[in-house]
């Protein structure tokens, strides 16, 4: 019996994506560096599956996170609900509260500024710290990248989610 995409499911989806894209694009690549130098690195093979995971895999599992929020909240405004007696409600332990436009708006222009600063500044931060053996080096080397590739993006969506989840809070009035 086939399930549906619960927002659940669409979330985890879509960490999983976004994790598979981002090892698909960073450590991929530096691993086929080290292993067959940068003839190996160049070769076409390796260029398409760097290729796809940053430009397919990362936003699409990103897509999914900031849209099963919304998705969420769809659900709750049907009026007619199928329920499965033997499938409990996986929902309600697996997510946080519902999120409200405004929170949805905040949180993706607070994303986007420090997805923008990080885009900006990142490069100049991990030439600045080289030869360092603090804390700050090992998370702007190691953390940097993959959190520079995933806070613009769910910023930027969460902005036109937040719309979206307006749309759905508003009360409708019936046209006469």
């Amino acid at each position: 019996m086939p399930h549906s995409m619960t927002p659940v499911r669409g979330f985890w989806l879509g960490l999983v994506l976004t994790v598979l894209g981002l090892a698909g694009g960073a450590l991929f690549f530096n691993a086929v560096l080290a292993v067959g130098g940068q003839s190996l690195a160049s070769s076409v093979v390796v260029r398409v599956v760097v290729t796809v995971a940053v430009s397919v895999m990362l936003p699409l599992g990103v897509t999914f996170v900031a849209l099963s929020v919304v998705a969420r909240a769809l659900g709750r405004r049907s009026v007619v609900r199928a329920v499965d007696p033997v499938d409990p409600r996986e929902d309600i332990p697996s997510m946080p509260p519902l999120v409200s436009s405004r929170t949805a708006v905040v949180t993706g222009l607070v994303l986007l500024v420090v997805g923008l600063v990080l885009q900006l500044f990142l490069a100049q931060w991990t030439q600045e710290i080289q030869g360092d053996e603090t804390f700050l080096r090992d998370f702007v080397v190691y953390l940097g990248p993959p959190l520079d590739a995933f806070i613009l993006p769910l910023g930027v969506l969460l902005i036109p989610c937040a719309w979206i989840l307006r749309i759905i809070e508003e009360p409708r009035i019936p046209d006469l």
